[in-house]
Protein backbone atom coordinates (compact mmCIF):
# COMPACT_ATOMS: atom_id res chain seq x y z
CA UNK A 1 0.00 0.00 0.00
CA UNK A 2 1.58 3.48 -1.28
CA UNK A 3 0.72 5.76 1.94
CA UNK A 4 -0.88 9.01 0.52
CA UNK A 5 1.39 12.59 2.10
CA UNK A 6 0.54 13.04 5.86
CA UNK A 7 -0.09 16.28 7.72
CA UNK A 8 -0.43 16.44 11.38
CA UNK A 9 -4.30 16.29 12.41
CA UNK A 10 -6.07 16.34 15.12
CA UNK A 11 -10.05 16.62 15.94
CA UNK A 12 -9.91 20.29 16.82
CA UNK A 13 -8.73 20.69 13.60
CA UNK A 14 -12.42 19.85 12.23
CA UNK A 15 -14.30 21.27 14.88
CA UNK A 16 -17.23 23.18 13.27
CA UNK A 17 -19.82 25.57 14.90
CA UNK A 18 -23.09 24.33 15.33
CA UNK A 19 -25.19 27.94 14.04
CA UNK A 20 -26.63 28.27 10.94
CA UNK A 21 -26.61 31.74 9.76
CA UNK A 22 -29.88 33.40 10.36
CA UNK A 23 -30.71 33.50 6.36
CA UNK A 24 -30.66 30.06 6.21
CA UNK A 25 -32.57 26.91 7.54
CA UNK A 26 -31.88 26.18 11.24
CA UNK A 27 -29.89 22.90 11.79
CA UNK A 28 -32.02 22.04 15.52
CA UNK A 29 -30.50 20.31 17.93
CA UNK A 30 -31.85 16.66 17.84
CA UNK A 31 -29.98 14.61 20.95
CA UNK A 32 -27.16 16.16 23.06
CA UNK A 33 -23.85 16.58 20.94
CA UNK A 34 -22.01 13.81 20.50
CA UNK A 35 -18.35 13.59 19.00
CA UNK A 36 -18.42 9.54 17.57
CA UNK A 37 -14.95 7.93 18.65
CA UNK A 38 -13.69 4.33 17.49
CA UNK A 39 -16.68 2.57 19.53
CA UNK A 40 -19.33 4.75 17.16
CA UNK A 41 -20.40 1.04 15.96
CA UNK A 42 -21.65 -0.40 18.82
CA UNK A 43 -24.73 2.03 17.85
CA UNK A 44 -25.43 0.40 15.07
CA UNK A 45 -23.66 2.46 12.16
CA UNK A 46 -20.46 3.86 10.84
CA UNK A 47 -19.81 6.97 8.82
CA UNK A 48 -17.07 8.30 6.55
CA UNK A 49 -16.21 11.92 4.78
CA UNK A 50 -14.00 13.93 4.00
CA UNK A 51 -13.00 16.31 6.61
CA UNK A 52 -12.60 20.37 5.89
CA UNK A 53 -8.55 19.51 6.33
CA UNK A 54 -8.83 17.29 2.75
CA UNK A 55 -8.55 13.79 4.71
CA UNK A 56 -10.63 10.73 5.05
CA UNK A 57 -12.40 10.66 8.67
CA UNK A 58 -14.11 7.71 9.66
CA UNK A 59 -16.08 6.96 12.90
CA UNK A 60 -14.53 3.43 13.86
CA UNK A 61 -10.76 4.69 14.00
CA UNK A 62 -8.83 7.72 15.05
CA UNK A 63 -6.40 6.76 11.39
CA UNK A 64 -6.97 10.08 9.58
CA UNK A 65 -3.80 10.00 7.34
CA UNK A 66 -5.40 8.92 3.80
CA UNK A 67 -5.60 12.64 1.40
CA UNK A 68 -8.56 12.81 -0.60
CA UNK A 69 -9.53 14.60 -3.70
CA UNK A 70 -11.23 17.95 -3.13
CA UNK A 71 -15.02 17.68 -3.84
CA UNK A 72 -15.13 13.74 -3.90
CA UNK A 73 -16.51 11.69 -1.28
CA UNK A 74 -15.50 8.01 0.06
CA UNK A 75 -17.81 4.89 0.22
CA UNK A 76 -17.50 2.59 3.03
CA UNK A 77 -19.13 -0.70 3.53
CA UNK A 78 -19.19 -3.09 6.35
CA UNK A 79 -16.73 -6.23 6.20
CA UNK A 80 -16.70 -9.57 8.31
CA UNK A 81 -13.67 -7.93 10.94
CA UNK A 82 -14.46 -4.33 10.23
CA UNK A 83 -15.03 -1.81 7.54
CA UNK A 84 -14.45 -1.22 3.98
CA UNK A 85 -13.44 2.08 2.17
CA UNK A 86 -12.91 3.42 -1.30
CA UNK A 87 -12.04 6.87 -2.33
CA UNK A 88 -10.50 9.21 -4.91
CA UNK A 89 -7.17 9.91 -3.52
CA UNK A 90 -5.19 13.33 -3.64
CA UNK A 91 -3.28 11.89 -6.43
CA UNK A 92 -6.31 11.02 -8.68
CA UNK A 93 -6.66 7.23 -8.62
CA UNK A 94 -8.85 4.78 -6.80
CA UNK A 95 -7.55 3.60 -3.28
CA UNK A 96 -8.75 1.04 -1.29
CA UNK A 97 -9.06 1.59 2.48
CA UNK A 98 -10.09 -0.98 5.21
CA UNK A 99 -10.16 -3.96 7.09
CA UNK A 100 -10.88 -6.42 4.07
CA UNK A 101 -8.25 -4.55 1.77
CA UNK A 102 -5.40 -1.89 1.48
CA UNK A 103 -4.41 -0.94 -2.40
CA UNK A 104 -3.48 1.89 -3.95
CA UNK A 105 -5.02 0.64 -7.50
CA UNK A 106 -2.98 3.60 -9.32
CA UNK A 107 -6.20 3.51 -11.70
CA UNK A 108 -7.05 7.10 -12.71
CA UNK A 109 -10.47 8.47 -11.71
CA UNK A 110 -12.40 10.96 -13.19
CA UNK A 111 -11.67 14.25 -11.30
CA UNK A 112 -15.12 15.23 -9.18
CA UNK A 113 -15.66 11.85 -9.16
CA UNK A 114 -16.37 9.43 -6.56
CA UNK A 115 -16.37 5.31 -6.48
CA UNK A 116 -18.67 3.36 -4.20
CA UNK A 117 -17.84 -0.15 -2.91
CA UNK A 118 -19.77 -3.29 -1.55
CA UNK A 119 -18.82 -6.73 -0.48
CA UNK A 120 -20.47 -9.88 -2.52
CA UNK A 121 -21.89 -12.77 -0.67
CA UNK A 122 -19.07 -14.64 -1.45
CA UNK A 123 -16.52 -12.52 0.09
CA UNK A 124 -15.46 -10.25 -2.90
CA UNK A 125 -14.68 -6.80 -2.74
CA UNK A 126 -15.90 -4.87 -5.14
CA UNK A 127 -15.56 -1.28 -6.38
CA UNK A 128 -17.53 0.58 -9.34
CA UNK A 129 -15.52 3.64 -10.84
CA UNK A 130 -15.76 6.55 -13.39
CA UNK A 131 -12.05 6.18 -15.31
CA UNK A 132 -10.40 8.92 -16.32
CA UNK A 133 -11.42 7.95 -19.84
CA UNK A 134 -15.44 8.59 -18.91
CA UNK A 135 -16.28 4.78 -18.81
CA UNK A 136 -17.90 2.74 -16.45
CA UNK A 137 -15.35 0.67 -14.54
CA UNK A 138 -15.07 -2.43 -11.51
CA UNK A 139 -11.76 -2.86 -9.50
CA UNK A 140 -12.27 -6.42 -7.73
CA UNK A 141 -10.43 -7.95 -5.08
CA UNK A 142 -10.38 -10.94 -6.90
CA UNK A 143 -9.96 -10.24 -10.47
CA UNK A 144 -8.41 -6.77 -10.61
CA UNK A 145 -9.41 -3.70 -12.80
CA UNK A 146 -11.97 -4.26 -15.79
CA UNK A 147 -13.14 -1.38 -18.18
CA UNK A 148 -17.23 -2.01 -18.45
CA UNK A 149 -16.94 -0.21 -21.95
CA UNK A 150 -20.34 2.51 -20.86
CA UNK A 151 -19.79 5.55 -21.59
CA UNK A 152 -20.75 7.78 -18.43
CA UNK A 153 -21.96 11.27 -18.03
CA UNK A 154 -18.74 13.27 -17.12
CA UNK A 155 -18.26 14.57 -13.39
CA UNK A 156 -20.96 11.53 -12.39
CA UNK A 157 -20.57 8.53 -10.16
CA UNK A 158 -21.93 5.06 -9.90
CA UNK A 159 -23.55 3.10 -7.52
CA UNK A 160 -23.12 -0.41 -6.92
CA UNK A 161 -25.17 -2.78 -4.57
CA UNK A 162 -24.46 -6.18 -4.00
CA UNK A 163 -27.41 -9.07 -4.46
CA UNK A 164 -27.58 -12.93 -3.28
CA UNK A 165 -25.23 -15.27 -4.92
CA UNK A 166 -22.07 -13.38 -5.39
CA UNK A 167 -23.97 -10.97 -7.62
CA UNK A 168 -24.31 -7.27 -8.08
CA UNK A 169 -25.67 -4.27 -9.92
CA UNK A 170 -24.53 -0.85 -10.94
CA UNK A 171 -26.79 2.14 -11.40
CA UNK A 172 -25.19 5.12 -13.68
CA UNK A 173 -25.75 8.33 -15.19
CA UNK A 174 -25.14 7.13 -19.11
CA UNK A 175 -23.34 9.84 -20.93
CA UNK A 176 -26.92 10.27 -22.89
CA UNK A 177 -28.05 11.65 -19.78
CA UNK A 178 -30.38 8.19 -19.34
CA UNK A 179 -30.21 5.90 -16.19
CA UNK A 180 -28.94 2.53 -17.22
CA UNK A 181 -27.48 -0.63 -14.88
CA UNK A 182 -24.87 -2.78 -15.12
CA UNK A 183 -25.54 -6.54 -14.12
CA UNK A 184 -22.84 -9.19 -12.86
CA UNK A 185 -25.47 -11.65 -13.69
CA UNK A 186 -25.78 -10.48 -17.29
CA UNK A 187 -22.86 -8.81 -17.99
CA UNK A 188 -24.88 -6.55 -20.14
CA UNK A 189 -25.63 -2.50 -19.95
CA UNK A 190 -29.16 -1.71 -19.52
CA UNK A 191 -30.97 1.48 -20.87
CA UNK A 192 -33.92 2.20 -18.79
CA UNK A 193 -34.85 5.21 -21.06
CA UNK A 194 -35.63 7.61 -18.12
CA UNK A 195 -33.90 10.83 -18.26
CA UNK A 196 -31.60 11.87 -15.26
CA UNK A 197 -31.11 15.08 -14.18
CA UNK A 198 -27.31 16.04 -15.88
CA UNK A 199 -24.69 16.09 -13.10
CA UNK A 200 -26.72 14.09 -10.84
CA UNK A 201 -26.02 9.97 -9.50
CA UNK A 202 -28.46 7.95 -9.07
CA UNK A 203 -28.12 5.43 -6.26
CA UNK A 204 -29.18 1.80 -5.77
CA UNK A 205 -29.98 -1.42 -3.17
CA UNK A 206 -31.16 -4.86 -2.90
CA UNK A 207 -34.27 -5.04 -0.86
CA UNK A 208 -34.52 -8.73 -1.12
CA UNK A 209 -37.10 -8.77 -4.13
CA UNK A 210 -34.83 -7.54 -6.62
CA UNK A 211 -32.87 -4.23 -6.92
CA UNK A 212 -34.32 -0.73 -6.67
CA UNK A 213 -32.65 2.58 -8.39
CA UNK A 214 -33.76 5.57 -6.66
CA UNK A 215 -32.91 8.92 -9.18
CA UNK A 216 -33.48 12.88 -9.71
CA UNK A 217 -35.30 12.33 -13.06
CA UNK A 218 -34.28 15.75 -16.23
CA UNK A 219 -37.77 17.28 -14.17
CA UNK A 220 -36.49 17.55 -11.14
CA UNK A 221 -38.30 15.14 -9.53
CA UNK A 222 -37.44 12.23 -7.41
CA UNK A 223 -38.42 9.01 -9.05
CA UNK A 224 -37.82 5.13 -8.16
CA UNK A 225 -37.40 1.67 -10.51
CA UNK A 226 -36.57 -1.35 -10.26
CA UNK A 227 -37.64 -4.66 -9.73
CA UNK A 228 -40.08 -4.48 -6.94
CA UNK A 229 -41.77 -0.95 -8.10
CA UNK A 230 -41.22 2.01 -10.51
CA UNK A 231 -43.12 5.48 -10.16
CA UNK A 232 -42.61 9.00 -10.61
CA UNK A 233 -42.86 9.77 -6.93
CA UNK A 234 -43.05 13.86 -7.24
CA UNK A 235 -41.09 15.09 -4.87
CA UNK A 236 -38.49 18.58 -6.25
CA UNK A 237 -34.90 17.59 -5.68
CA UNK A 238 -32.10 20.21 -4.83
CA UNK A 239 -30.98 20.59 -8.51
CA UNK A 240 -27.55 19.44 -7.69
CA UNK A 241 -28.32 16.91 -5.39
CA UNK A 242 -28.58 13.02 -5.76
CA UNK A 243 -31.15 10.25 -3.29
CA UNK A 244 -29.81 7.72 -1.69
CA UNK A 245 -31.90 4.32 -1.02
CA UNK A 246 -31.39 1.43 1.79
CA UNK A 247 -33.51 -1.68 2.22
CA UNK A 248 -35.46 -2.18 5.70
CA UNK A 249 -36.28 -4.70 8.04
CA UNK A 250 -38.78 -6.33 5.96
CA UNK A 251 -38.73 -7.91 2.56
CA UNK A 252 -38.96 -5.43 0.03
CA UNK A 253 -39.02 -2.36 2.35
CA UNK A 254 -36.76 0.60 2.26
CA UNK A 255 -36.57 4.30 2.34
CA UNK A 256 -35.03 7.45 0.18
CA UNK A 257 -32.97 10.02 1.87
CA UNK A 258 -32.70 13.50 -0.47
CA UNK A 259 -32.17 16.85 -0.37
CA UNK A 260 -35.54 18.83 -1.44
CA UNK A 261 -35.69 21.76 -3.34
CA UNK A 262 -35.89 23.89 -0.40
CA UNK A 263 -32.68 22.31 1.08
CA UNK A 264 -34.10 20.51 3.79
CA UNK A 265 -33.49 16.85 4.46
CA UNK A 266 -36.20 14.54 3.84
CA UNK A 267 -37.18 10.73 2.90
CA UNK A 268 -39.66 8.59 1.13
CA UNK A 269 -40.46 5.45 3.05
CA UNK A 270 -41.99 2.51 0.91
CA UNK A 271 -44.45 1.95 3.76
CA UNK A 272 -45.44 5.48 4.98
CA UNK A 273 -44.42 8.04 2.12
CA UNK A 274 -43.18 11.47 2.65
CA UNK A 275 -41.54 12.90 5.48
CA UNK A 276 -39.42 16.10 6.23
CA UNK A 277 -36.51 16.19 9.20
CA UNK A 278 -36.83 19.96 8.78
CA UNK A 279 -33.03 20.12 9.02
CA UNK A 280 -31.09 22.54 6.50
CA UNK A 281 -28.50 20.59 4.20
CA UNK A 282 -25.75 22.25 2.32
CA UNK A 283 -26.81 23.25 -1.20
CA UNK A 284 -25.64 20.50 -4.14
CA UNK A 285 -24.78 17.41 -1.09
CA UNK A 286 -26.42 14.35 -0.83
CA UNK A 287 -27.25 12.48 1.70
CA UNK A 288 -26.61 9.03 2.76
CA UNK A 289 -28.49 6.05 4.46
CA UNK A 290 -28.20 2.62 5.79
CA UNK A 291 -30.72 0.04 7.20
CA UNK A 292 -29.99 -1.25 10.69
CA UNK A 293 -29.73 -4.39 12.24
CA UNK A 294 -32.82 -3.01 14.46
CA UNK A 295 -34.96 -2.67 11.21
CA UNK A 296 -35.06 1.33 11.27
CA UNK A 297 -32.78 3.35 8.98
CA UNK A 298 -30.00 6.50 10.05
CA UNK A 299 -28.99 9.28 7.79
CA UNK A 300 -26.00 10.74 7.11
CA UNK A 301 -25.14 14.65 5.66
CA UNK A 302 -23.50 18.01 5.21
CA UNK A 303 -25.66 20.49 7.36
CA UNK A 304 -26.13 23.82 5.90
CA UNK A 305 -22.98 25.33 8.67
CA UNK A 306 -20.90 22.63 7.01
CA UNK A 307 -20.85 20.05 9.74
CA UNK A 308 -21.19 16.58 9.72
CA UNK A 309 -24.87 15.72 11.30
CA UNK A 310 -26.66 12.40 11.61
CA UNK A 311 -30.61 11.52 12.09
CA UNK A 312 -32.52 8.79 12.40
CA UNK A 313 -32.92 5.27 14.66
CA UNK A 314 -29.14 5.10 15.85
CA UNK A 315 -28.29 6.21 19.27
CA UNK A 316 -25.89 8.36 18.27
CA UNK A 317 -27.26 11.44 16.15
CA UNK A 318 -27.77 15.57 15.94
CA UNK A 319 -24.56 17.75 15.29
CA UNK A 320 -21.51 15.37 15.05
CA UNK A 321 -19.31 18.82 15.41
CA UNK A 322 -17.25 17.40 12.67
CA UNK A 323 -15.93 20.12 9.57
CA UNK A 324 -16.77 18.66 6.31
CA UNK A 325 -14.75 19.98 3.11
CA UNK A 326 -16.74 22.32 0.06
CA UNK A 327 -19.61 20.04 -1.14
CA UNK A 328 -19.02 16.66 -0.71
CA UNK A 329 -20.90 14.21 0.67
CA UNK A 330 -20.66 11.27 3.70
CA UNK A 331 -20.95 7.90 3.82
CA UNK A 332 -22.88 5.47 6.10
CA UNK A 333 -23.13 1.82 7.11
CA UNK A 334 -24.84 -0.56 9.57
CA UNK A 335 -22.26 -2.46 11.42
CA UNK A 336 -24.41 -5.67 10.64
CA UNK A 337 -23.71 -7.33 7.29
CA UNK A 338 -26.36 -7.17 4.85
CA UNK A 339 -28.81 -10.41 4.20
CA UNK A 340 -27.37 -9.27 0.81
CA UNK A 341 -23.76 -8.99 1.22
CA UNK A 342 -23.20 -12.36 3.39
CA UNK A 343 -25.59 -14.28 1.52
CA UNK A 344 -26.44 -15.64 5.12
CA UNK A 345 -30.69 -16.16 4.62
CA UNK A 346 -32.38 -19.49 4.42
CA UNK A 347 -33.89 -18.35 1.04
CA UNK A 348 -30.24 -17.39 -0.33
CA UNK A 349 -28.56 -20.50 0.57
CA UNK A 350 -31.52 -22.89 -0.75
CA UNK A 351 -31.35 -20.78 -3.94
CA UNK A 352 -27.17 -21.71 -3.96
CA UNK A 353 -27.91 -25.66 -3.62
CA UNK A 354 -30.74 -25.29 -6.45
CA UNK A 355 -28.10 -23.51 -8.87
CA UNK A 356 -25.54 -26.20 -8.07
CA UNK A 357 -27.97 -28.55 -9.75
CA UNK A 358 -28.16 -26.80 -12.88
CA UNK A 359 -27.93 -29.34 -16.09
CA UNK A 360 -28.72 -32.69 -14.03
CA UNK A 361 -30.89 -34.40 -15.64
CA UNK A 362 -34.88 -34.55 -15.33
CA UNK A 363 -35.75 -37.93 -13.52
CA UNK A 364 -39.33 -38.73 -12.15
CA UNK A 365 -39.04 -39.39 -8.30
CA UNK A 366 -35.10 -38.27 -8.70
CA UNK A 367 -33.90 -36.98 -5.71
CA UNK A 368 -29.96 -36.93 -6.03
CA UNK A 369 -27.62 -35.95 -8.76
CA UNK A 370 -27.69 -38.61 -11.14
CA UNK A 371 -31.69 -37.13 -11.79
CA UNK A 372 -34.15 -35.08 -9.66
CA UNK A 373 -37.91 -33.64 -10.70
CA UNK A 374 -39.42 -30.68 -9.47
CA UNK A 375 -40.10 -31.35 -6.26
CA UNK A 376 -37.31 -33.26 -5.14
CA UNK A 377 -35.14 -30.44 -6.44
CA UNK A 378 -36.23 -27.80 -4.11
CA UNK A 379 -36.82 -30.44 -1.32
CA UNK A 380 -32.97 -30.68 -1.92
CA UNK A 381 -32.42 -27.37 -2.05
CA UNK A 382 -34.30 -26.48 1.08
CA UNK A 383 -32.83 -29.06 2.92
CA UNK A 384 -29.26 -27.59 2.48
CA UNK A 385 -30.79 -24.48 3.81
CA UNK A 386 -31.51 -26.75 7.26
CA UNK A 387 -35.39 -27.42 6.35
CA UNK A 388 -37.43 -30.09 5.12
CA UNK A 389 -39.77 -30.63 3.08
CA UNK A 390 -41.61 -33.41 1.42
CA UNK A 391 -40.99 -34.55 -1.72
CA UNK A 392 -44.55 -33.59 -3.64
CA UNK A 393 -45.13 -30.24 -5.07
CA UNK A 394 -48.55 -30.27 -3.87
CA UNK A 395 -47.75 -30.92 0.05
CA UNK A 396 -45.05 -27.97 -0.33
CA UNK A 397 -47.43 -25.28 -1.20
CA UNK A 398 -48.83 -26.33 2.46
CA UNK A 399 -45.24 -26.35 4.13
CA UNK A 400 -44.54 -22.81 4.79
CA UNK A 401 -45.77 -19.52 4.74
CA UNK A 402 -47.95 -17.96 1.79
CA UNK A 403 -47.06 -14.97 0.48
CA UNK A 404 -48.55 -12.46 -2.90
CA UNK A 405 -46.41 -14.02 -5.72
CA UNK A 406 -45.24 -10.10 -6.04
CA UNK A 407 -43.56 -9.89 -2.70
CA UNK A 408 -41.29 -13.30 -3.38
CA UNK A 409 -38.01 -13.31 -2.67
CA UNK A 410 -34.87 -15.77 -3.46
CA UNK A 411 -35.71 -19.32 -2.12
CA UNK A 412 -39.05 -18.68 -2.66
CA UNK A 413 -41.28 -21.56 -4.26
CA UNK A 414 -43.71 -21.31 -7.03
CA UNK A 415 -46.58 -23.16 -7.70
CA UNK A 416 -48.42 -24.23 -11.39
CA UNK A 417 -51.72 -25.44 -11.10
CA UNK A 418 -53.97 -27.40 -13.92
CA UNK A 419 -57.42 -25.91 -12.39
CA UNK A 420 -55.99 -22.94 -10.27
CA UNK A 421 -56.31 -24.89 -6.98
CA UNK A 422 -54.68 -26.18 -4.68
CA UNK A 423 -55.36 -29.60 -5.78
CA UNK A 424 -54.27 -29.20 -9.10
CA UNK A 425 -50.89 -28.48 -8.62
CA UNK A 426 -48.42 -30.41 -10.83
CA UNK A 427 -45.10 -28.17 -10.61
CA UNK A 428 -42.98 -26.02 -8.38
CA UNK A 429 -39.86 -24.11 -8.97
CA UNK A 430 -37.65 -21.82 -6.68
CA UNK A 431 -37.55 -18.07 -7.32
CA UNK A 432 -33.93 -16.66 -7.63
CA UNK A 433 -35.42 -12.71 -8.29
CA UNK A 434 -35.19 -10.21 -10.79
CA UNK A 435 -37.89 -12.76 -12.47
CA UNK A 436 -36.22 -15.47 -12.40
CA UNK A 437 -36.53 -19.26 -10.95
CA UNK A 438 -34.36 -22.81 -11.29
CA UNK A 439 -36.62 -25.74 -11.73
CA UNK A 440 -36.58 -29.47 -13.55
CA UNK A 441 -39.16 -28.85 -16.24
CA UNK A 442 -39.68 -32.07 -17.68
CA UNK A 443 -38.43 -35.40 -19.11
CA UNK A 444 -35.61 -35.26 -21.30
CA UNK A 445 -34.72 -31.91 -20.42
CA UNK A 446 -32.63 -30.81 -17.41
CA UNK A 447 -32.49 -28.01 -14.49
CA UNK A 448 -32.61 -25.02 -15.70
CA UNK A 449 -32.34 -21.09 -14.49
CA UNK A 450 -34.92 -18.90 -16.64
CA UNK A 451 -37.93 -16.44 -16.65
CA UNK A 452 -40.85 -16.59 -14.59
CA UNK A 453 -43.52 -18.01 -17.07
CA UNK A 454 -46.98 -16.92 -15.87
CA UNK A 455 -49.41 -19.50 -17.43
CA UNK A 456 -51.13 -21.62 -14.88
CA UNK A 457 -49.23 -20.14 -12.27
CA UNK A 458 -50.51 -19.86 -8.89
CA UNK A 459 -51.43 -16.24 -7.07
CA UNK A 460 -49.21 -17.30 -4.24
CA UNK A 461 -45.64 -18.23 -3.44
CA UNK A 462 -44.75 -20.28 -0.57
CA UNK A 463 -41.59 -19.85 1.61
CA UNK A 464 -40.49 -22.96 3.42
CA UNK A 465 -39.69 -23.16 7.46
Amino acid sequence: MHTLPDTKLNRRQVLVGGVAAASTLAVTTLAPQVVPNAEAASNGFVFAFQANTGKLWWSASDDHSQGMLADTSPSIVKVEKGYQMAFQANTGVLVLYGSAVKANTGLKMMAGTSPSVCRLSNGTIVAAYQASNGSLSVWSSKTGARDLKLGMRKGTSPCIAPGPNGAYRIAFQANTTSLWTYGSATGAGHDHKLGMMPGTSPSIAWVGGGYQTAFQANTGELWVTGDVYSSRLGNKLDSKSSPAIAKGGGNNTYRIAFQGSGHSLQHWDSAKGFSSYKLGMKQGTSPAITGLASGGYHVAFQANTGSLWTAGSGSSQGNMRLGMNNSTSPAICSDTLSSASSGSTAGDKAVEAARSYIGVPYKWGGESRSGVDCSGLTMLAWRSAGVSLTHKASAQYNQGTRISRAQARAGDLLFWSSNGTAAGIHHVAIYVGNNKMIHAPSPGRTVCEVTVYTSGIMPYAVRPK
